[in-house]
Parts: C-alpha cells; structure tokens; sequence
C-alpha cells in the first residue's frame, strides 16, 4: 500500500513538471512571435502606392576595380610641325595668326629675294646651254661614227652635255621645292615670291615670323599643331605595373570634361627618380576646346566583377548598421521585414551586398528610409 502511494505522487511530479515544460514553451513562441511581428512594416495597398516604395529582385551590378593616375595631354608627333622658310629669304607678307586653323598644304606667308630671280634665269640659261650642247652632241656623235673626227672631241661634248643635263634637272628640282613652276620659269614667267606653306592641318599655335625680317631656313617662323588625335600620357607607378594592361578601358578627365580611352601602350623604361613608367592612353570623343599640355586624371578599369547589389536609396543605416527591406506579400497588406546586410563597395549609385541577402529574394530598392522611419516608429510604440 506505501509502495503504490509512492508511486503515484512520483507519477504527479513527473507530469506537473511537463506541464510547465510546456508552458514556458508556449510562452517562448508567443514570445517570439510578438517579437517578429514587431520587425515587421506593414503597409496597406494604398499606403504602399503613396510611400514611394519600390521593389525588385534581387539585382545584381557588374563592379569595376579602378587605377587612378594622372598626366598630361600630348600631341602625336607628325602631329606638330615647326614651319621655316625654304630658302632664306625676307618676309613680305604674313597671311595667318596664332589660334587660326589651317589646312594642310595653306599658305602662310611669302617671302621674297633677289636669289630668286637668280635661280630660275640660271634654269633659263642652263636649258638654252642644253639645247646647244644637245644639237652638238648630235653632230659630233654623226661624225665620230664615220671616223670623220678623234674620239677625243666626241667624248669632250658628250661630258659637257651629261653635266649641262644634271645641271638643268638640279635647279628645275629646286624651283619645285620651292613651289615655283620651272616650266613656267623657261617660259619667261619669273616669280618674285615664294610661299611658306603648312605641312599638316591643324592650328596655329605661335607666329614668329615678322614683316621684312630675313629668314633663315634654319629659324622657325610657325608653329602648327594638330589637336583631333591628342593622347594622355599618364604615370604608373613601380607597384600597379602588375595591374595595368593594354586594352583597358579608361575614363579619363580633363577639367570638367570627361571622355571615354583604352590603354594603347605602356612603356618599357622605369624613371629612376619617380619609380613609374609611361602609359598611353588613346581618347575618344570629341577633343575641341582641349590642348597639349592640359592635367589629365584618368580612372583606368582593371578588373571587373558582378555582385549583388542594391540601389543607394534601398539601403537604410542605422547607427553602424546598414539595412535591406524584404518584401513579403501578404493577404490584403505589404509587408516588409528589415534585414542587417554587408555592404562593399560603391559605383554610380549602387551599393554591393557581400552578405545578408538570398538569391531571388524580394528587395525594396527605392525607400528604404521610409520604411526605416515606419519601424522605427512600430519600435517606439511597443516600447
């Protein structure tokens, strides 16, 4: 009879312990049941429509590692010209000025001397010689095959007439360097000036020439420069060598204006004093208002890697945390739950996700702070 008393309030401690087992374990989950639903904004349809709120899924954005340099903008060399006269002459007439753009082959100025003159009656005379020595030649060629006369005379004129040739040929070629006709110089038609003109298309960089001064053919009298293929020269330093590659892609920036190049090549000498080489970088676009000589800061796209990522206004911090909103469709209502995510890097507006999101999830990618603003409010009032 004792042994059956024991038995049964052991049997009754045993299951009051189980009860409130149970107990605390449906007030856990009630508890964590309140707690979720306080983590939680809810928005009516019409709410949702005036909150601004915007949702996708999950994006993804394709982020670029970058290599920022700097340098100037440079000129191709046949590019730039260094124009002086053909022959030394005096100036006597100035046709451009400094900021005028040119075409190749435009005349410049036109100088004017008296050793002009004297060359095209040098060709006039040398050509008289030659139609003599010529007619002589002839004959004595005729007499020399019929034994009428030595050889010594025929060989004599044939000399004189070889020589008068390359006399004739030398001073023609002359005259066309200098832009003179010498067809029109046998002619009697003798020019009194002679052009300077442009090697290249371009602008008109410096004037040096002056009214009535002698040029020198050694002395620069205008400087030319083509603008349309200008190129940035940038410095990359011992330790990004490794990073840089032809072919990349570049922004490149010069004041406020920006323009899109590639890398197109890289030098193979190291400065011993700054530790970098030269870079080249080919610009494309329009370059009109540019000039050699302007700093240059390029951003050169080194790698590139596709992410999650959300727009900058689907992102709320909170004190160092940052938050995502997901969206969870419900009956009737929106609801949306905030979720603590890793943040990297930033470009043009978005913001990589390293952690804290799943694929194919629901995201608020424009008014997160809304919501933010809408929780913090829920939080308040449970407080």
């Amino acid at each position: 009879m004792k042994i059956a008393t024991m038995n049964n309030i052991a049997c009754a401690v045993i299951l009051l312990a189980l009860l409130a087992a149970c107990t605390r374990t449906n007030d856990s989950d009630q508890s964590e049941e309140q707690e979720n639903d306080s983590a939680v904004v809810t928005l009516t349809p019409s709410q949702f429509k005036l909150s601004g709120v915007a949702v996708e899924t999950m994006p993804y954005y394709t982020f670029t590692g970058s290599l920022n340099v700097n340098g100037q903008l440079k000129t191709e060399p046949q590019d730039r010209a260094e124009v002086s006269a053909p022959m030394g002459a005096n100036v006597k007439r100035i046709l451009v000025t400094e900021g005028q753009r040119v075409s190749r082959g435009q005349v410049l100025a036109l100088l004017s001397h008296a050793d002009l003159i004297d060359m095209q009656r040098r060709l006039v005379q040398a050509k008289e010689k030659l139609v003599y020595l010529g007619e002589e030649y002839e004959r004595q060629k005729t007499l020399y095959s019929h034994k009428v006369n030595a050889g010594k005379d025929y060989q004599q004129v044939a000399s004189e007439y070889r020589a008068m040739q390359a006399e004739v040929r030398t001073t023609a070629r002359q005259l066309q360097l200098l832009g003179i006709s010498p067809q029109a110089a046998v002619r009697g038609q003798l020019a009194t000036e002679i052009a300077v003109r442009s090697p290249i298309d371009g602008t008109v960089e410096h004037v040096a020439a002056a009214l009535g001064q002698y040029a020198d053919p050694t002395a620069k009298l205008f400087s030319i420069v083509n603008n349309n293929r200008l190129y940035a020269d940038v410095l990359v330093y011992e330790r990004d060598l490794g990073k840089l590659r032809v072919g990349q892609k570049a922004k490149v920036t010069i004041g406020d204006t920006r323009l899109a190049g590639r890398v197109k090549s890289i030098g193979g000498i190291l400065d011993d004093s700054s530790k970098a080489v030269h870079a080249r970088i080919a610009i494309d676009g329009n370059k009109s208002g540019l000039v050699a000589g302007m700093y240059v800061r390029a951003s050169i796209v080194t790698i590139t890697r596709k992410s999650p990522a959300v727009p900058d206004d689907g992102i709320a911090t909170d004190e160092s945390r940052s938050f995502v909103f997901i969206y969870k469709p419900g009956k009737g209502k929106k609801i949306f739950v905030p979720r603590v995510v890793r943040t990297g890097r930033k470009e043009n507006g978005m913001t990589e996700i390293l952690s804290g999101l799943n694929q194919g999830e629901l995201v608020v990618v424009q008014g997160a702070y809304t919501l933010m603003s809408e929780w913090k409010k829920h939080e308040v009032g449970e407080e």
